[in-house]
């Protein structure tokens, strides 16, 4: 079993200026968009890979006797 003991600040996958960057926006008028469709994508793909992608600190719990 797997125990967060630090979570992640963020679970975006990317950051809206990378984003921008990327798509060539420039300005500030779409930045609450491109922050919650980063969000959006982040959550999907961590859903649908039932994986976190991003660094946290956790500890692992072992039950041996169960493998007897």
């Amino acid at each position: 079993m797997l125990t967060v003991l630090t979570p992640a600040a963020s679970q975006n996958l990317a950051t809206p200026d990378t984003a921008k960057d990327e798509l060539g926006v420039v300005g500030t008028a779409d930045d609450a968009m491109i922050g919650r469709l980063i969000a959006q994508a982040s959550d999907e793909i961590s859903s649908f890979c039932d994986r976190v992608f991003i660094a946290e600190t956790v500890r692992g719990t072992f039950n041996f006797d169960a493998c007897l």
